[in-house]
């Protein structure tokens, strides 16, 4: 069964929240689109641009073809861009916000964009964007799909990207498939040929993420293949993290349990307070420039969020004797194991 629709906070649109009839929030929508562009470009993380965010979120008619321009951009002149910042302490977001504001306005053109950004070869595109492909690029994705399957599998096969970018487009696949936007048979198939398209495959990291991601789906059929590739993988290169345990842990997960670690639908829903913590800002700073109460209760919120969220905070993996791929990382990060730790380890 489907996930019930989110409901997008938007002007106009039901579960907008009473801040879009307010007269500082009124007052933002008339910024020019320029403006607006240009405060979420190159952004200080001690000062988040909390009132061009707003003006941005409140008219995806103005914002969206900005953001499809600067998706359309490939890894390398993002990187570009990223190396020529203007001033002291200034980092290039534009691509980032670009990503989360397309999901969340479930806007279907960034389809195939966003899936060619991330179709290209080597490790750029991952590295320009962080933790965002491992945390919620398969989510990210599933809002935007607009009922072509085929790009979604060319990147599931090509044995020439980032395994996190080709996992990530497993789970995109498992998404659609519970969300019933693509059938069973059109998603098994397309697991199927991936295991028949990695033979060769070598990497352990790509076998540590791309067996368990398999196994989400949770096809008897392939059950037996799953088991016997990871048999394989281990007597050529040593033992991997997972197990057979995990595979079998797997198939018997719920539905539930596998769509709660792919899909943060409250990511999307307080999206200023997660972009604030993802780009690290002082909120007290943001706080206190804040120019009026509606904006300074909002950066009260966005304040607990960015002190809940330290990327400098050094995270030293723990030893234990065995730490399962869902379990919470012993690094204490609050990530599961494979979206943390595990990479380092492989």
């Amino acid at each position: 069964m489907a996930d019930t629709p989110r409901k997008t906070a938007q002007p106009g649109r039901p579960g907008a929240p009473d801040v879009f009839e307010e007269a500082w929030f009124k007052e933002l929508v008339g910024v020019p689109p320029e403006a607006v562009v240009r405060e979420l470009t190159y952004v200080d993380p001690a000062h988040f641009p909390s009132r061009a965010f707003v003006a941005a979120a409140a008219r995806p008619d103005m914002i969206t073809p900005y953001l499809l321009a600067e998706i359309a951009r490939s890894p390398e002149e993002i990187a570009s861009r990223i190396e020529k910042a203007p001033y002291d302490n200034a980092h290039y977001v534009f691509h980032v916000f670009a990503f989360y504001f397309l999901a969340l306005f479930a806007e279907t053109r960034a389809w195939g964009p966003m899936l060619r950004f991330f179709s290209r070869p080597g490790d750029l595109a991952l590295d320009i964007t962080g933790d965002m492909v491992t945390e919620d690029l398969p989510m990210l994705l599933a809002e935007v799909w607009d009922g072509d399957i085929e790009p979604l599998r060319r990147l599931i096969l090509d044995t020439r990207l980032s395994p996190f970018v080709r996992s990530a487009g497993m789970s995109t696949l498992w998404l659609l498939l519970h969300d019933e936007k693509v059938t069973r048979d059109e998603a098994v198939a397309i697991v199927d040929e991936a295991l028949e398209a990695s033979e060769e495959e070598r990497d352990p990291t790509f076998w540590s993420l791309f067996l368990m991601d398999a196994a989400q789906f949770q096809e008897p059929s392939l059950k037996a293949r799953i088991l016997a590739r990871l048999d394989r993988v281990s007597r050529i290169g040593g033992r991997l993290d997972p197990g057979p345990e995990d595979i079998e842990a797997t198939y018997g997960e719920s539905r539930e349990e596998i769509v709660g670690g792919l899909r943060h639908y409250e990511r999307l829903d307080n999206l200023s307070d997660y972009m604030a913590a993802l780009l690290g800002a002082n909120a007290g700073q943001a706080r206190e420039a804040a120019g009026s109460a509606g904006e300074r209760e909002a950066m009260a919120a966005l304040e607990a969020a960015a002190e809940a969220f330290d990327p400098a905070a050094p995270r030293t993996p723990l030893r234990r004797a065995k730490v399962g791929r869902n379990d919470p990382c012993p690094c204490g990060s609050g990530k599961k194991y494979k979206k943390c730790c595990l990479r380092t380890v492989n």
